[in-house]
């Protein structure tokens, strides 16, 4: 089991130049995240006027815009 920063949410969220090595890297192991990760996180894309709804669906009860 590893723990994801929330660098690494952000990474792949957004598309950034390593989302693609973090996204292999997770999809191997079983994944820890916190509730603060999942705070930051929200608060950072939804800074960035990240449309929290279109891009996780499944998520829409945490990621209420």
């Amino acid at each position: 089991m590893i723990a994801i920063h929330t660098s690494v949410k952000l990474e792949t969220a957004l598309n950034e130049p390593e989302a693609e090595l973090f996204q292999t890297l997770i999809s191997q192991e079983e994944i820890l995240i916190v509730w603060p990760t999942l705070l930051e996180t929200r608060m950072v894309l939804r800074a960035r006027s990240f449309r929290m709804r279109e891009r996780f669906p499944s998520c829409s009860l945490i990621f209420r815009t």
